[in-house]
């Protein structure tokens, strides 16, 4: 299945349903780890979902080497 994930406004979905279910989001954080490598800052808006997608993208990151920067609050770019 060739799924296109990312549209010009990044990935648009419910919070919970695919792609941002859980196990999407962990693994789209890993991939983001392993592909972009380095530093990486993820931060976040106000919506109610913020914190729980924040968390899944910090579970998949940390399967990675990249070294992370965890804003809570701060507002994505």
């Amino acid at each position: 299945m060739n799924t296109k994930l990312f549209g010009t406004d990044g990935i648009r979905a419910r919070a919970g349903e695919f792609p941002l279910n859980s196990h999407a989001v962990v693994a789209i954080g890993q991939a983001i780890g392993e592909k972009l490598g380095g530093k990486i800052l993820v931060g976040q808006d106000t919506r109610m979902s913020s914190p729980w997608i924040f968390d899944l993208l910090r579970q998949g990151l940390s399967k990675t080497s990249a070294t992370k920067k965890l804003r809570p609050g701060w507002a994505s770019p």
